[in-house]
């Protein structure tokens, strides 16, 4: 089935879950994280109150959709980002093949997570974008992950007076492929972008990676100590191109 938003602004006070088989649809078609417009605008929007998640089931899809916590302002500063809260997108334990794509996902602990304590197949990630803490973080996978051309970039920011370096930075992981039932095999990250994390990009457990065309930058910071790329607990045969 498909769920069609259309143009509009929805406020969502309890969790909610895209069931098997089903798209939640939206309208942006390719999000611009220098767009400050992404975080205004009317159109195809899911407000976030305190708590509240969206949950993925297996083939389920969220494609086209802004998401912000509802009732915060923009520009943000690192103030306003040190206390950025929850998640929200989880994927199931084993939904199978959830797609998210042409997204734009801003102000949370986490933008995308996986549920922990199951095994879950091909979580694919497109075109998303985001400003949070953490991007996205995918727990399982022996069958392909794809992620190709997201980018964490501090969005929230854009139009900020008086900006300084420590605005632009954000405290986690931009994409975190990190094992925690068993290894993760032969994950695909192509063309993306994490702009201002702690550690960009970080490999855990996981065999056989393949990044392609992905980079990892950051604004001077001073005494704070930031890492592109982290390949570590028994990761092997990771191939790293462009």
């Amino acid at each position: 089935g498909r769920i069609d938003m259309g143009d509009g602004r929805y406020r969502i006070g309890s969790n909610i879950e895209v069931k098997k088989g089903v798209t939640l649809a939206g309208d942006l078609t390719f999000p611009d994280p220098r767009d400050a417009n992404l975080l205004t605008q009317f159109g195809s929007t899911i407000l976030f109150d305190s708590g509240t998640t969206i949950y993925m089931r297996e083939s389920s899809a969220i494609e086209g959709v802004i998401m912000l916590k509802y009732g915060m302002t923009f520009p943000q500063n690192a103030s306003g980002a040190g206390r950025w809260t929850d998640t929200a997108v989880i994927v199931r334990s084993g939904a199978h093949a959830a797609y998210i794509g042409h997204c734009s996902i801003n102000g949370f602990e986490r933008a995308i997570d996986g549920e922990t304590g199951g095994y879950t197949e091909q979580t694919r990630l497109k075109n998303v974008v985001w400003d949070c803490k953490n991007g996205p973080r995918i727990v399982a996978g022996s069958d392909i992950v794809d992620i190709d051309g997201c980018e964490g970039w501090p969005t929230t920011t854009v139009g900020l007076e008086s900006l300084t370096n420590y605005d632009l930075i954000r405290s986690g992981v931009g994409i975190d492929i990190r094992a925690t039932v068993i290894g993760i095999d032969s994950p695909h990250i192509t063309k993306s972008f994490a702009y201002g994390y702690q550690t960009g990009f970080a490999l855990r457990s996981v065999n056989g990676a393949t990044l392609i065309d992905c980079v990892a930058d950051y604004p001077p910071s001073g005494n704070i100590v930031q890492k592109g790329f982290v390949i570590s607990d028994d990761s092997i045969r990771t191939a790293m191109i462009g």
